[in-house]
């Protein structure tokens, strides 16, 4: 069995580069943005589940908790 070789040079990777530099600010911008949109995403099913309980329970209830909608989430 023969070993593969690296096909990827030095010299790949710096034009490699060198092909990203002039877009440095967006390369930031897109890494910030896929922060935020994770943080989105792992965030956006707990609020909806706690609007839908508040919902639920402001049904049996006869009304509905607007205190949970306040800023300041509190996930416990």
């Amino acid at each position: 069995m023969k070993k593969s070789k690296n096909k990827l040079k030095k010299g790949s990777v710096k034009r490699l580069i060198g092909l990203f530099l002039p877009h440095k600010r967006d390369c930031v911008f897109m890494f910030f943005m896929l922060i935020i949109s994770s943080v989105f995403v792992s965030v956006g099913p707990r609020v909806l589940g706690m609007a839908t309980d508040s919902i639920v329970s402001g049904l049996e209830l006869g009304g509905i908790n607007w205190q949970l909608f306040q800023p300041g989430l509190d996930f416990q």
